[in-house]
């Protein structure tokens, strides 16, 4: 969801802030429009594989995967209901939050990756051995090290900054901050999560192994020379 570019001071407008007003109308249409779209799709091809309609099949029918897209699709509808109900009665807050939702299990998968890095398991092992991709030197392991405490107080604040961390405590439906500031944070987890997926990146970059050339350190061979 794109809102203006244009400097939004509104915080005065309480409940009508720009930034609410952009997110119920975007849940409201393009969301909740999709979302609704697919699940009659799946149902209509349901009920045709299913031959509970005289109309023909212009396909070869596959009744167990519909039926897993249609329950997607179904709870795909019903989360974006739930997201216009927040939209439309909730605090400014619990609208931040469904920002960061995505992000934050980005944020524990990276940290996770991180961890078999340091530490491959058996597992991971065998995910290194199939991708051809060697294990970390010494060097770059205590530089991943250093990065995991960055990791986890990331993790840490979004937990405590989530409903869970605070107690489920009833927060005002505004408040003094404008659309701008609101904007700033529902972003802050996208950023975080962008910024931790490029330290992964460049520890796997910074690791570089050099095969010897062999050829430059082998001695020359002698050239057997016939005398005439």
């Amino acid at each position: 969801m794109e809102l203006p570019t244009i400097r939004i001071n509104d915080h005065h407008l309480k409940f009508f802030k720009t930034y609410r007003l952009y997110k119920l109308q975007y849940a409201l249409t393009m969301s909740f429009s999709d979302a609704i779209s697919s699940f009659c799709h799946y149902c209509r091809n349901l009920i045709q594989e299913l031959k509970l309609t005289t109309q023909k099949l212009n396909r070869k029918p596959d009744i167990a995967y519909t039926r897993e897209q249609l329950l997607s699709a179904a709870c795909e509808s019903r989360f974006m209901i739930e997201e216009a109900m927040i939209c439309a009665n909730g605090s400014e807050f619990d609208m931040v939050q469904l920002e960061w939702q995505n992000e934050k299990r980005g944020i524990h998968e990276s940290l996770q990756k991180l961890s078999s890095m340091i530490k491959p398991s058996n597992l991971a092992a065998e995910e290194e051995n199939r991708s051809k991709r060697k294990p970390l030197s010494e060097s770059a392991i205590q530089l991943a090290r250093s990065v995991v405490p960055i990791m986890k107080l990331s993790r840490l604040f979004f937990d405590k900054m989530s409903k869970q961390g605070m107690n489920q405590k009833k927060l005002p439906l505004s408040t003094t901050m404008c659309s701008d500031q609101l904007i700033t944070i529902s972003e802050l987890a996208q950023h975080i999560d962008s910024q931790i997926s490029t330290i992964l990146e460049s520890l796997g970059d910074a690791d570089t192994y050099h095969e010897p050339d062999i050829s430059k350190n082998s001695p020359s061979r002698p050239t057997n020379q016939n005398s005439l």
